[in-house]
């Protein structure tokens, strides 16, 4: 449980960050990721490379919390005798489209 809730706190941590910026810039909060990475990059291109690293950490931590989600599905599964259907054959989406980057 430790470790879900680092990951939580990281990607928390990564929305904060991303809403402060967004709110410093006086960006409507609505505004596109791409956007958002412009500006970061007219103004500073160090600051668009921290968010960037941010970023990834974000996802990271994002995904890694929907893998240990999927193998603790997966193992209740078996311990209830029930088939289920091995990871390696469910659809693969990246995890960027549901991180909150």
């Amino acid at each position: 449980m430790g470790l879900d809730h680092s990951h939580a706190e990281e990607i928390l941590a990564f929305r904060q960050f991303r809403r402060n910026i967004i709110g410093f810039l006086r960006l409507p909060l609505d505004v596109s990721e791409s956007a958002l990475r412009d500006a970061l990059n007219i103004i500073s291109p160090n600051l668009l490379a921290s968010y960037k690293q941010r970023a990834a950490q974000a996802t990271l931590a994002w995904a890694s919390m929907c893998r240990t989600d999927m193998q603790s599905l997966r193992l209740s599964g078996e311990a209830r005798g029930r088939q289920r259907v091995p990871l390696q054959s469910t659809p693969v989406q990246s995890a960027a489209q549901f991180a909150p980057v």
